[in-house]
């Protein structure tokens, strides 16, 4: 199972990581641009990101099970392809924060829901492998994406990627309704 729970990391985290890269850019279509206004403004999101994502984290480990983590990543496909015609600095800041904050109950269960207590270390360096890998490739994806096509489709993108999450989701939650949990 821990196969299955680094691949769903390394998409949700490359899910996560997607919209970091062209912030600015999407600051910028939005009419951000003086250099220190557009600084605010990210470093302004990305605070209002990190604690959406601890309060997620939060409020995920009490409510959030296994069969809504489809339901949270098709949930962010739709902010996702919301986000495309950029048209609000409000609506923009709404959304990308949404899909962070969104994200963070599917990984923290991915992190420690499915593992046997014998192998958490193992379980744990695996899916934080994972979560680094994704880091590193979304921002270059999104970016060429972004600057060879256009924004819009970089968005399109973003939401196929939540919507692979979704299918992946799905189909992990079903390996694990059969298995005993020293076996997982």
């Amino acid at each position: 199972m821990i196969g299955l729970d680094f691949v769903g990391l390394l998409i949700t985290s490359v899910s996560i990581a997607f919209l970091n890269p062209i912030k600015p850019l999407c600051l910028q279509t939005l009419g951000v641009v003086d250099k220190v206004e557009l600084l605010y403004y990210v470093s302004l999101l990305a605070t209002l990101s990190s604690v959406a994502y601890m309060v997620a984290n939060l409020i995920g480990t009490r409510y959030v099970k296994n069969t809504l983590l489809p339901i949270l990543s098709l949930a962010g496909m739709v902010m996702a392809l919301a986000m495309s015609p950029l048209n609000s600095l409000a609506v923009f800041f709404v959304l990308a924060i949404g899909i962070r904050a969104i994200q963070a109950p599917i990984q923290l269960i991915l992190m420690g829901g499915s593992g046997s207590r014998r192998r958490t270390g193992t379980h744990i360096g695996l899916l934080q492998s994972g979560q680094r890998i994704g880091s590193a490739i979304a921002p270059f994806l999104v970016s060429t994406i972004a600057t060879t096509v256009n924004l819009s489709m970089a968005f399109i993108f973003i939401a196929g990627f939540q919507f692979l999450a979704s299918v992946f989701l799905v189909y992990r939650n079903r390996k694990l309704e059969g298995m005993h949990p020293d076996t997982v």
